[in-house]
């Protein structure tokens, strides 16, 4: 009488930025080097396709083994370091977009395909995402969330909320 969860940590992804760099988030100044964030962390590229398709394919072998639930965690643009300085290779001619939106719309997308694929091949399978508790009142668009991106996709969607956002958050209401 366990239920077991399957954490992916989907876009803060060591392993698979590092073992194939070209599916990388990389500078801006070097289009070559892998982009990391103040803790050395380095993040796949939300627009790849590829990226997109790993994730479904571990999410399904996952299922398989019997896990009851399959959590998304990291569904996100980073949040740390020289964001300025990045560079998105499979991002193309969006990135350039007038649109304050496209990290909500890529992250809405990747929402509806990852979903999508993987009820196709089990249709019973429980999904969820975690997302910043800010974002259940406001649009978090420098990282491509608000909880109307994941709630028509996600069986459940978990807003993580830590203590020093909200220490944060209070300060700045106060002052307003």
């Amino acid at each position: 009488n366990i239920y077991i969860i399957w954490r992916i940590v989907v876009f803060k992804d060591n392993y698979l930025s590092h073992n194939y760099p070209d599916l990388a988030i990389k500078w801006s100044s070097n289009h070559q080097k892998t982009w990391t964030d103040y803790k050395w962390n380095s993040y796949s590229d939300p627009y790849s396709q590829r990226v997109w398709d790993y994730h479904s394919e571990l999410a399904s072998a996952a299922y398989t083994l019997w896990f009851d639930e399959i959590n998304f965690d990291y569904v996100r643009f980073p949040t740390d370091g020289y964001i300025s300085q990045t560079y998105y290779p499979f991002a193309s001619k969006v990135q350039n977009s007038w649109l304050s939106d496209w990290k909500m719309q890529v992250m809405e997308e990747f929402s509806q395909y990852i979903t999508n694929t993987l009820r196709k091949k089990h249709p019973d399978i429980i999904l969820s995402a975690d997302i910043f508790g800010l974002a259940t009142h406001t649009d978090l668009y420098q990282i491509g969330q608000n909880i109307e991106t994941f709630i028509p996709y996600f069986d459940y969607v978990a807003p993580m909320i830590y203590l020093s956002l909200i220490h944060i958050w209070r300060c700045r209401r106060s002052t307003l």
